[in-house]
């Protein structure tokens, strides 16, 4: 069902780029674009990652009368994954709410949030290789996998700080009521991120689990950021209602 929605919103938004090419506007109008495309496109695309995510798993081989701990073994496949869609489905939180407060985006802003789904879109890679180097138990390999899985991460919340930094220095793009006081609010969230996910890259040197930690610490960590956004857009609502 969410496939089926998102196809439809990229029918939409194919026809409309078709009809801008054959009727084209303004260079200005053609810059200042609406949030309702922006929104179904960057949908599409966490909704292609969350099914690619899942593709990852398969019937394990087992024996007749041993399907049961054939599954048990996939436990690194599961548990990646949960962590992974946790994690997509919180970024796609922080996309949709965030964005929602803007009234118009521009070229740059289309620009840096290419740069923001492209990071997104590497989670798959990450995530199989932390599931395949847990199915192995090579320290080694878990070492590898956490520091990709780490800087992919660690990427993913750069690209967040570009965005907001740009966008407080474009308040004309927001709708109206949205304060500084709002950004002064989150603009460290991403600083933050980087920093725990810096933090786990260290400590996997030393200890796997320890960069594990931190690495799931770092993801709880972007839910708990999301609510405290969430909340402060409530309150920038309420200010102007």
């Amino acid at each position: 069902m969410l496939e089926k929605r998102f196809g439809r919103q990229f029918e939409k938004l194919i026809t409309v780029i078709t009809c801008e090419l054959w009727y084209p506007k303004t260079l200005w109008e053609v810059l200042i674009l609406k949030t309702d495309r922006f929104q179904a496109f960057s949908d599409g695309i966490f909704a292609i990652l969350i099914t690619i995510l899942v593709l990852e798993f398969h019937i394990p081989d087992y024996q007749p009368g041993h399907l049961l701990a054939a599954l048990l073994a996939q436990w690194p496949l599961i548990l990646s994954y949960v962590f992974s869609y946790f994690y997509v489905g919180t970024l796609w939180l922080f996309h949709h709410d965030y964005f929602n407060m803007l009234q118009r985006i521009d070229r740059n802003v289309n620009m840096l949030n290419l740069l923001m789904l492209f990071s997104i879109t590497l989670l798959d890679y990450p995530m199989s290789l932390v599931a395949d180097a847990l199915t192995t138990g090579n320290r080694q390999d878990m070492q590898t996998a956490f520091i990709v899985y780490d800087l992919v991460a660690l990427f993913i919340s750069a690209t967040f700080y570009f965005m907001y930094a740009y966008l407080h220095h474009h308040q004309d793009l927001k709708k109206p009521g949205i304060s500084m006081a709002f950004y002064a609010a989150i603009k460290f969230d991403p600083v933050r991120s980087v920093t725990i996910y810096g933090l786990a890259i260290v400590a996997t040197f030393w200890s796997v689990w320890l960069g594990a930690i931190l690495l799931a610490g770092g993801i709880i960590f972007h839910f708990l950021a999301y609510l405290r956004m969430s909340r402060q857009l409530e309150q920038a609502k309420g200010g102007t209602a």
